[in-house]
């Protein structure tokens, strides 16, 4: 028997972020099916492709993946919500959307747009676990 409370997505985890590691930071990501990141992919095509029907068109025909890709970044960064312990050469960089927009279109950090896509993508840690349930259903 298939029990469906196993496919349940946390809509707090979903819409404010998960924390993940990378080595001493720790990164508040939302998976990218949010309505804000789908928003963010529709701002993020008419920046690279152009508005309206053209834009469209230019979209469904496009085969250069540095176009596609700097789509992305604009999705990917919306997708992190917040960060501790971000240091560039020994600065402590604070989050904002600006920052984290300019990271994610920066080659140098490429290994940190990859782990932010891997992470929006993994739909089990979004999901509401066991425990919670059960605390949730202390509660009631």
């Amino acid at each position: 028997m298939l029990d469906l409370s196993e496919f349940l997505i946390d809509p707090k985890k979903k819409n404010e972020g998960v924390p993940f590691t990378l080595g001493p930071a720790t990164l508040w990501i939302t998976k990218l099916g949010t309505d804000s990141a789908q928003d963010e992919m529709k701002k993020a095509k008419q920046r690279v492709f152009g508005a309206g029907k053209l834009g469209e068109q230019a979209y469904d025909n496009n085969t250069d993946t540095k176009k596609t890709k700097k789509m992305m970044q604009f999705v990917v960064a919306s997708v992190i919500k917040k960060w501790e312990n971000f240091v560039v050469s020994g600065e402590d960089i604070p989050y904002s959307k600006e920052k984290a927009l300019e990271l994610m279109q920066n080659e140098a950090y490429e290994p940190i747009y990859e782990f932010v896509i891997e992470c929006a993508s993994q739909e089990a840690e979004f999901k509401q676990s066991a425990f919670e349930e059960d605390v949730a259903d202390m509660g009631n």
